[in-house]
């Protein structure tokens, strides 16, 4: 088949489609949805499972230990009770024991306004203590807190107080509101105060500790530290008995002048501190940013001890007042 042959003088150049070719239309760029950031894990049954096991070793073995000395007794509760099982907490998570437990070092002079500050709170602490006398009464006399001689006080001091303060706040301040503080500051403080006012398993010695719980919390998320708060607790602890020693008896006039002086320093010094302090920045707590969290089986076992915890408390806290009313 044959066809005729194309003359090129007979195409009109300006019939040629010279303009360049378009692309295709490329489809609409489709946007891009951003993987939704995933939910913080609020979840902090951990931390009470935590107290819940110090509970029971101090009301079993520690009982026992405390019976056979007044004061080796303290010092084993304080280290294997309580300070321990915070370091084995900590050291489950994988996070450094220091940056965890915030043992970040403070100057001199944040280490005398600690002193200053435990010191001065526990004159408040004791005009508290009188406060509630009127409604639950006078609280029953302990015998291992009446000594006579400067090595018994100096023995007391350091099983009583010094161990307390570093052992209780790095249990407490350390790892109980680091975990708590994913759910803010204000409710960490809160509930780790109340959990310490009941961890001293008093109800005359409710209220003081409550006091000292939220002084700490807040001394502790100003400072970024927890060494303020050890200091302050060894402090207060150490004042306690130290007036003990020089006037036998809180309810001495000159003790309870000594407390006065105390509180005023108190009640001037902590609103400076809270001025001086309400521009700094917080320190990132790590044990607010890992699981701890509890599976249900280990909830309802919580819940189970938690509720025969507060049963037993409320019994002993009413079976007490009747007491001493009675008597």
């Amino acid at each position: 088949m044959s066809s005729d042959p194309i003359d090129p003088d007979a195409i009109d150049p300006n019939s040629i489609d010279t303009a360049p070719a378009q692309p295709p239309d490329e489809p609409a760029e489709q946007p891009v949805e951003q993987p939704a950031e995933p939910q913080a894990d609020r979840r902090v049954g951990q931390a009470y499972l935590l107290l819940v096991v110090c509970v029971c070793l101090m009301l079993t073995v520690g009982s026992m230990v405390q019976a056979w000395s007044p004061y080796v007794g303290p010092a084993i509760i304080e280290i294997f009770f309580i300070f321990l099982p915070a370091l084995l907490f900590v050291r489950a998570k994988r996070l450094p024991v220091a940056q965890a437990l915030r043992w970040r070092p403070i100057s001199a002079a944040g280490a005398l306004l600690a002193i200053l500050l435990g010191t001065g709170g526990y004159g408040v602490a004791v005009g508290i203590y009188l406060l509630t006398i009127p409604f639950i009464g006078r609280g029953p006399e302990i015998e291992f807190f009446q000594f006579e001689t400067l090595p018994q006080l100096a023995l007391t001091l350091f099983c009583c107080a010094v161990l307390p303060g570093i052992c209780e706040e790095t249990m407490f301040r350390g790892v109980v509101q680091s975990v708590l503080g994913r759910g803010g500051a204000v409710k960490s403080i809160l509930i780790t105060s109340t959990l310490f006012a009941l961890f001293h398993f008093s109800p005359w010695n409710f209220l003081p500790p409550l006091f000292f719980g939220v002084v700490f919390g807040i001394v502790t998320l100003r400072s970024g530290s927890t060494v303020p708060t050890m200091i302050a607790h060894a402090a207060t602890n150490s004042t306690a008995f130290t007036i003990g020693y020089l006037f036998h008896d809180e309810y001495d006039p000159r003790a309870q002048i000594v407390c006065a002086a105390l509180a005023a320093g108190f009640v001037v010094g902590f609103p400076i501190y809270l001025l001086k302090t309400r521009h700094q920045p917080t320190e990132p707590e790590p044990l607010a940013s890992v699981p701890a969290g509890l599976s249900k089986r280990q909830r309802r076992a919580l819940a189970k001890a938690g509720s025969l915890f507060f049963v037993g408390l409320v019994f002993l806290f009413v079976l007490g007042i009747f007491l001493r009313f009675r008597g």
